[in-house]
């Protein structure tokens, strides 16, 4: 997912990314106001700056027992959203 490819969706409130996904952008999903929720894939390896820049966002989440891996790739400042499945 590229950079800003998201960015300014006002109508974007949740999203589940697709296995097979390794790469999301830079503010790929800045100022979506609306966005509250993210499900993240096994899949992924990079999580660029200010993904959830300008958002909302309550939940993250991601697979069970990978929370440090996503931690490290940038989720730290939001670690009180995040719940594995």
């Amino acid at each position: 997912i590229g950079k800003y490819a998201f960015s300014m969706c006002y109508s974007l409130s949740s999203i589940i990314i697709p296995e097979g996904v390794i790469n999301i952008g830079r503010n790929a999903f800045e100022l979506c106001d609306k966005l509250t929720s993210i499900i993240f894939p096994s899949t992924l390896q990079n999580i660029g700056k200010e993904i959830f820049y300008g958002t909302n966002i309550e939940k993250i989440v991601i697979p069970k027992g990978q929370k440090e891996r996503f931690l490290k790739m940038g989720l730290k400042k939001y670690e009180k959203y995040i719940v594995e499945n």
